[in-house]
């Protein structure tokens, strides 16, 4: 056989790959539509058939559906975003956004261009914003981390407010450390917090400061290390 006919034989066969596996897609695309499941553009969505959508589910364009992954009523997926093992609550808004192997709780909303992984756990009402990656971490209800920051090994509390380019240092080049972040707690923006460290309840931390200890509750620190003023 020549060269030329086994690359034609290859692009045909690769051809007809492509047209079985888009019908078979379409095939779970068309039995969502009939149980009233919107897709904003069906054609051009990738969804395995263990995805478990409910009722007012809405999926955006380029949107990725992957593995155990279950979506709650009423929920938005927006454009390209990618789920894959994701347990999304109801109500939930998801802007161009990747959860893999996490939870995500009633009324929350994530993205644009975040990244939430490792078992992370974000609850009721929270708030995750643009280059945001929550990795292993349980973010606690109506907490907020709107930009550019990595929050990893972390527990949140309640009606926390992560500034903008806040970082969690947890690896110190043998290991991995855990923080926490109390209850009400203000963390300023482009703060550090080398693992493991601790922000108490309804305290705050300057912009740019280095946490390398406990903060004790209701105080204020900042600078390099950060300090109690």
């Amino acid at each position: 056989m020549k060269p030329d006919s086994i690359i034609t034989i290859k692009i045909v066969y690769f051809i007809k790959f492509e047209f079985i596996e888009r019908k078979v897609i379409m095939n779970i695309v068309e039995k969502w539509i009939e149980k009233g499941i919107k897709f904003v553009n069906p054609a051009n969505v990738e969804i395995d058939d263990s995805v478990i959508l409910e009722h007012g589910v809405t999926i955006g364009s380029f949107v990725v559906l992957r593995g155990d992954t279950h979506i709650g009523k009423n929920t938005y997926i927006g454009e390209f975003s990618a789920l894959t093992n994701a347990k999304i609550g109801e109500n939930v808004e998801i802007d161009k956004s990747t959860i893999m192997n996490s939870r995500i709780e009633d009324n929350v909303t994530v993205g644009p261009y975040a990244f939430i992984r490792g078992n992370a756990v974000i609850k009721n009402s929270a708030s995750i914003g643009a280059y945001s990656e929550i990795n292993d971490t349980q973010f606690g209800e109506k907490s907020k981390c709107k930009h550019f920051s990595y929050i990893g090994h972390t527990t949140l509390g309640t009606n926390v407010n992560i500034g903008a380019g806040t970082i969690t240092c947890t690896y110190d080049g043998k290991r991995k450390y855990k923080s926490t972040i109390g209850d009400g707690a203000f963390v300023g923006s482009g703060s550090l917090m080398v693992a493991p460290s601790t922000i108490g309840k309804n305290s705050r931390t300057g912009a740019g400061s280095v946490i390398t200890r406990e903060v004790k509750e209701n105080s204020l620190v900042y600078g390099v290390p950060a300090k109690e003023k």
